[in-house]
């Protein structure tokens, strides 16, 4: 195994693409097109690299970033962000927050109250109640998964949230009791019931709404949501749907960036040539697949996601370990050999289509 940070995600495949391209030059293979390997260094932070190239270079004809996992996915959900305020000024909480990233079922969470209530709250397993300075501060622990794949997680600021209600009910304010209502519902499930916006199409499956971070800000809860939304469904929509349902609760939000998913039919000449390459190197059946995750394919003309992972290769630290963005992060080296192999034999494919249909 290569182990360690980027070597699956993606560093690693950006050095099998470098060693499918040194194949190309040391055999003197003449192509009928310009070979490049174009490295983004934006991809966790908006992409917005890409469509600059976009605007200001030559695209491909056609390209492929290996940001996923083998076979080809050939279509991304779309990516929405919602900001939702559920409560200013609150009477009980000094703070409220949970979640690292946006894009990330939270694995904690915690309220710092206002006042001692320690002994008004029942012991719950996943939750823990410290008094420190006449205030009190519960916390939860829950179980993190990328928002692309949230049946995985635990969400902690749902649990913290349902903790409370229950446990303080009566002693709410309104407004407070309203906040920790919706958090509760909103943050506990994954399918946007609670926005009112939850559906699925054939293509890719189920929408997905992660609750990833929860932060007080000037006197504002602010809670952040995560919408991956299939590829026949229309984001402005989504939002209009989900902006409806948050100004019903009685609360303000505020919309995030809206990635648009993209979508190519399995029966593409080069998603064919992509398929037959992965066939032929690990002689078993390709069957093309959408996600819910996003690369570059989504910001960059007639693009897929193509490795450079292998399922049978995968979890071998035992698990819970070995993930991408992991210290132990790893990408074994027959997925790093196999993946050269099927990049060289793609090109070589999606080579003599150009020449056939010349």
């Amino acid at each position: 195994m290569l182990i360690g940070r980027g070597t699956e995600d993606d560093k690693g495949p950006a050095v099998a693409g470098l060693y499918a391209l040194r194949f190309f030059k040391e055999h003197g293979i003449e192509l009928p097109f310009t070979l490049r390997l174009i490295l983004g260094g934006n991809e966790e932070r908006g992409m917005n690299d890409m469509p600059y190239y976009a605007q200001n270079y030559k695209v491909p004809f056609f390209s492929f970033t290996p940001d996923s996992s083998f076979p080809v996915c050939v279509g991304e959900k779309g990516s929405l962000k919602l900001y939702v305020t559920v409560c200013e000024d609150s009477q009980l909480f000094e703070s409220f927050t949970g979640g690292t990233v946006v894009n990330a079922v939270a694995g904690r969470a915690k309220a710092v109250l206002r006042g001692l209530y320690a002994s008004k709250l029942s012991k719950c397993e996943g939750i823990e109640v410290t008094e420190v300075e006449g205030k009190t501060v519960v916390e939860a622990v829950g179980k993190t998964a990328h928002a692309a794949m949230p049946e995985a997680g635990l969400n902690a600021i749902g649990l913290l949230s349902a903790y409370l209600l229950r446990e303080l009910d009566g002693q709410l304010c309104e407004k407070d009791r309203k906040a920790l209502d919706f958090l509760s519902k909103a943050t506990s499930e994954y399918l946007g019931k609670t926005l009112g916006i939850q559906g699925e199409d054939k293509e890719s499956g189920y929408l997905t709404c992660v609750g990833g971070v929860i932060k007080t800000e000037n006197g504002k809860i602010i809670q952040t949501f995560d919408i991956r939304y299939p590829i026949t469904f229309v984001g402005e929509e989504l939002l209009d749907r989900a902006e409806a349902t948050v100004i019903s609760w009685g609360f303000a939000c505020e919309r995030g960036r809206n990635s648009k998913p993209y979508y190519f039919s399995p029966e593409k000449a080069e998603i064919k040539a992509l398929v037959s390459a992965y066939e032929t190197v690990m002689n078993e059946p390709c069957v093309p697949y959408t996600m819910g995750g996003g690369t570059y394919a989504r910001s960059f003309p007639n693009t897929v996601a193509f490795g450079a992972t292998i399922e049978k290769y995968r979890g071998l630290l035992g698990e819970g370990r070995g993930a991408a963005h992991d210290r132990d992060e790893y990408l074994s080296v027959a997925e790093f050999e196999n993946s050269v192999k099927i990049f060289v034999l793609s090109v070589l494919n999606i080579a003599e289509l150009k020449q056939d249909n010349k």
